[in-house]
């Protein structure tokens, strides 16, 4: 017992020995090391003082130029507001500025103003006190700097822009208030400072200045920013383009106060300015320099901000915290601790060494089986330490997500594989069953290292040690990613089968024939009108809510399919609703099951309402009945047309043309059924082409046309013809309606309305015509007295000349004759009477001419016709009229060739329009009065036109009667003394009969003027109606135009 006990009891005692020599050495040590850290520390310590004085120094530095840029950028942000304008106006300035809160935006802003650019003239200085009083300010009171008691430098002639610098607005409720019209510019400071922001584009500061209303004590700068029309790029285009600058006075003492505050107080800073030749002048300071080591430390930073050179020098205070002395004792205090404890430490763990030996060899097997285990299942495994960072994954890990175990050692499972889609209340879940150490398992959605999506069961459980300590996590992942998306995809389909179902109104039935039961899904109530139990209907019910009409079908239809004769069966019927009501229904079905006689035993398909379409569908065939009704009993001639080619025609039509069948009105050419030459003498081919392109292009026309029969018999026809597209087919509609009956009315209309004109001037032609005939019945009368006479006379003259010795008695007689007759006087009479007569009679033939061309009914042709000789005409035969009250002038232009007209109705044109001029002037100036007006007739050639213009000097017209002279049966004369159509003749004969054109000009109290333009052209296009009514007023205003369609 006692041989197998001593060398256990030595091996104890050695193990003990070396322990001890371990841990005093360890202690030699650790008190070599502690005072070299000390020393290291110590030395450390002073750079680390010294980088943080530096970083300090940053962040005053950083806290100064923060400061100045963002009161630069709050005022560049202003004047970014008014770019956009090329001038500020005080309302938009006002505005903007009472948005604005100074003390959170704008760091030490004082106030804000706007610096405009003013010539040095009178004139300019006056357009801006103008502007000023139009803003609701005091006029402009022009101040300099010597005026306004502020000290400044004298400008040179050197000023880059010749010009006033004059303050234009301040912000209101300021104390800097008065100093609106100040010019800057007279201060070499100050327009050197806007000069540069102007050349720059930038903002710049002024130099230490003292402001206008400020303290001399203050220290305050002043803000420039440019503001330009447009965007100017280069520096001339700059000086060029400058208006003014937007400016913002700045209190320095506001802008750096608390500066030290960036540091904690920790650093102090004296601030400077370069003032040009004048050397630094110190802006701000704080703080006083510290006692310690490191009162030695020094910063100084110098720059340019806004135009000014600014100097900080930056010092710690006595605030400033030193780590060395109070780091070193605690190191050297910490070092005799630790090498006391870790002396001790070793001399413990060495003597446990050999228990943690023997224990880690029998963990290391088991540990190997477990590893084998995880390596090689198919799932992927991970384990994490308590801060869930990865510390080993097994091959399947790799497998799955595509990460080797060198890539995510150290990360967090959720860094790399979690994604954007990944369900956050998922995510949630996971971090609070970690937080609780508790277990997970879930579903959640990862990416694989290629970046694809993958699902996974995902199952956590915590790990502890054999002393219970957590110690970390223990993840097993199995890919369920074909899993999860065939239950998406059919997911997907059920959802497309059920939006298709619900878009479509359909309904899903199956029907066991053995057991006589139907069975619907959840739309059946709103499809048919009935609910079904779970258990489903009797089939029996289903067929007694049938529409009896319906009820036969619908059984022969099912029958074939059950029967074996057809698979799908369609059909179509009415269903009774509860409330008595029926609905429209179209089921389709399938036997899906049958027996071993090919009968079905079980049936499926769909059923949809389709009331809406059997709604339509009745429509439709009313709809069809009324067109065709329309179509053949219409009294109006329809055809319908395909690239000229007749398809379909209404009885009308064949009975207007003369066929006696469809079929022997397709055998022609529809061209044929027009004349060769249309009455305004044009071609019917070639203005029937003309119309058929403007149809293709607008897609309809309204026009009047003449046709003839079969046996060649004219029709004057109103058509309408409409184009569209059927099937990638072009067709044509045309309905044509016989006016013939309407024409000749019209004809006889027109020659009434003329017959009525000649009527109301007989009694004036017959004084006109009675004045030269009593000329010529007096001359006649004269002339009878006279030859008389003159007979006497020349009696006595052949006595004498037969007398060969005439005695003294007979010469007395002669000369005696002569005396009594005075022949002289008498052979000057003759003469005189005689021209009279023929005169008078030229004057009697003219009245009767223009008399016959006005009562001629007129032709259907239009004839070459001398325009001024119409005019001339017509204007005789209302002489009488326009006499008594008016002069007439006739400024007809002789180059004016012959133009194809319709004479007989032009002249009733100008007949009229002479009548009206004539009526207008008296009812101005009175039937009684000596005073004349005038009348004024003119011709004119107007490029390819000719115009006449018929002016007077009568009452006028105001607007409202002006938009409805050319309206028929429109009148403003009593009752007896117009009929109204005069002026809608006119329109017709000039518009639609030449083509032309016809507006008034007429001014109440001044008088009238009409304007007829006539085309010269004998091919113009002939007068075709547009499509409405022809009767329509032509328009309304100052200047009325009726003009082709």
């Amino acid at each position: 017992m006692a041989t197998s006990w001593r060398p256990i009891f030595l091996t104890w005692e050695s193990v003990m020995k070396r322990s001890l020599i371990l841990a005093l050495s360890v202690a030699c040590v650790g008190i070599v090391v502690t005072a070299a850290t000390v020393n290291v520390v110590r030395r450390s310590a002073m750079r680390h003082d010294q980088v943080r004085f530096e970083h300090l120094a940053d962040r005053l530095h950083g806290e100064f130029q923060r400061r100045m840029q963002q009161s630069e950028l709050g005022l560049v942000a202003v004047q970014c507001l008014f770019s956009a304008s090329e001038s500020v106006r005080y309302d938009e300035f006002t505005n903007l500025l009472s948005q604005i809160n100074f003390e959170d935006e704008f760091l030490g802003a004082e106030a804000f103003g706007y610096l405009e650019i003013v010539p040095d003239t009178p004139e300019a200085l006056e357009s801006l006190s103008d502007e000023l009083v139009a803003s609701g300010l005091p006029p402009l009171r022009l101040l300099t700097p010597k005026s306004a008691g502020v000290p400044y430098d004298r400008v040179g002639d050197d000023r880059l822009i010749p010009a006033r610098f004059i303050v234009k607005f301040v912000q209101p409720g300021t104390r800097f208030s008065k100093v609106i019209g100040f010019d800057m510019g007279e201060d070499l400071s100050r327009r050197r400072t806007a000069e540069l922001a102007a050349r720059t584009g930038q903002a710049c500061i002024t130099p230490r200045l003292q402001l206008v209303g400020a303290d001399p004590n203050e220290v305050n700068f002043l803000y420039m920013v440019p503001h330009y029309r447009g965007l100017p790029t280069t520096e001339a285009e700059r000086l060029n383009s400058i208006v003014g600058w937007v400016g913002m006075v700045i209190d320095s003492s506001v802008v750096f106060e608390g500066l030290e505050t960036a540091t904690a107080a920790e650093l102090g800073y004296r601030l400077f300015i370069q003032e040009g030749d004048y050397g630094k002048f110190e802006v701000a300071s704080s703080g006083e320099l510290g006692n310690s080591y490191a009162k030695n430390f020094r910063h100084h930073a110098a720059e340019t901000i806004a135009g000014q050179r600014w100097d900080i020098e930056m010092f710690p205070t006595r605030a400033f915290a030193t780590t060395a002395s109070s780091l070193v004792w605690m190191i050297a205090l910490g070092g005799a601790c630790c090498t006391v404890l870790v002396s001790t430490l070793v001399f413990l763990l060495s003597s446990s060494a050999f228990r943690a030996n023997r224990a880690a060899a029998k963990m290391t097997v088991d540990l190997r089986k477990l590893a084998m285990v995880a390596q090689r299942t198919t799932n992927s495994v991970i384990i994490t330490d308590v801060e869930r960072r990865i510390t080993w994954v097994n091959e399947g890990f790799t497998r799955i997500s595509g990460y080797e175990l060198h890539e995510v050692i150290g990360k967090t499972p959720g860094s790399f594989l979690q994604c954007d889609k990944t369900d956050r209340r998922t995510i949630a879940e996971i971090r609070n069953a970690l937080r609780e150490e508790a277990g997970f398992y879930g579903e959640l959605l990862n990416r694989r290292k290629n970046g694809e999506h993958y699902w996974v069961i995902l199952d956590i459980q915590p790990l502890h040690d054999v002393d219970g300590e957590h110690i970390g996590y223990l993840a097993i992942k199995n890919d369920v990613t074909e899993a999860h998306q065939a239950a998406e995809e059919l997911k997907q389909a059920t959802q497309r089968t059920e939006y298709a179902l619900d878009g479509g109104r359909m309904s899903i039935w199956d029907w066991d024939v053995e057991k006589e039961q139907v069975f619907y899904d959840s739309r059946c109530y709103s499809i048919t009108g009935h609910s079904t139990s779970k258990e489903g209907d009797s089939i029996q019910v289903w067929f007694d809510r049938i529409h009896e009409d319906d009820l036969e079908h619908v059984e022969r239809e099912i029958g074939h399919c059950v029967q074996g004769e057809t698979e799908v069966f369609q059909i179509e019927w009415r269903c009774r609703r509860d409330d008595g009501q029926y609905n429209w229904l179209f089921a389709r079905g399938q036997a899906v099951q049958r027996d071993e006689n090919g009968r079905a035993t079980f049936l499926a398909g769909t059923t949809m309402e389709i009331n809406e379409r059997k709604r339509v569908e009745t429509a439709l065939i009313e709809n069809t009945k009324r067109s065709q009704a329309m179509f053949y009993s219409s009294q109006d001639a329809i055809l319908f047309l395909s690239n000229g080619e007749l398809l379909d025609c209404n009885p009308r039509a064949l009975e207007l043309f003369g066929f006696g069948s469809l079929e022997e009105m397709q055998g022609i050419d529809v061209m044929s059924l027009s004349p060769e030459y249309q009455p305004d003498g044009k071609r019917s081919d070639v203005e029937s082409k003309k119309i058929m392109e403007m149809i293709r292009r607008t897609g309809k026309k309204h026009f009047e046309w003449t046709h003839q029969t079969k046996g060649k018999q004219p029709i004057e026809c109103d058509i309408s013809i409409v184009s569209f597209e059927l099937s990638g087919r072009i067709y044509e509609q045309a309905v044509i309606r016989d006016i013939s009956s309407k024409k000749e009315m019209q004809r006889q209309l027109a020659q009434t309305q003329k017959l009525e004109s000649i009527g109301q001037l007989a009694a004036g032609v017959a004084h006109e015509i009675n004045t030269p005939m009593q000329c010529v019945f007096g001359n006649v009368e004269y002339l009878n007295t006279a030859f008389d006479k003159a007979f006497d006379l020349i009696n006595s003259y052949r006595e004498l000349r037969e007398d060969d010795n005439p005695s003294e008695l007979a010469q007395q007689v002669v000369p005696k004759a002569e005396a009594s007759c005075r022949f002289d006087a008498l052979q000057r009479n003759i003469t005189e009477s005689i021209q009279e007569a023929h005169d008078a009679s030229n004057r009697v033939i003219d009245i009767v001419r223009a008399m016959k061309t006005m009562s001629h009914p007129g032709t259907s042709d239009k004839s070459t016709t001398d325009l001024n000789q119409l005019i001339r005409d017509a204007t005789t035969v209302a002489r009488n009229h326009w006499k008594f009250v008016a002069k007439l002038e006739l400024d007809l232009d002789e180059t004016v060739a012959p133009l194809p007209l319709f004479p007989a109705q032009m002249s009733q044109v100008i007949l009229n329009l002479v009548v009206n001029s004539a009526d207008a002037i008296e009812e101005k100036i009175g039937s009684e009065s000596h005073e004349l007006g005038s009348i004024s007739v003119a011709t004119q050639n107007e490029g390819n036109d000719i115009q006449i213009v018929v002016t007077d000097t009568g009452a006028g017209m105001p607007e409202s009667i002006q938009s409805r002279v050319f309206d028929p049966f429109f009148t403003t004369k009593d009752v007896g003394k117009g009929t109204g159509q005069g002026l809608a003749i006119a329109y017709d004969v000039v518009v639609k009969q030449h083509g032309g054109t016809i507006k008034v000009d007429s001014t109440p109290g001044k008088g009238t003027q009409f304007t007829i333009t006539l085309p010269s052209n004998v091919d113009s296009v002939p007068g075709l109606l547009p499509v409405a009514n022809e009767t329509d007023s032509v328009g309304s205003g100052d200047l009325i135009e009726a003009t082709v369609g």
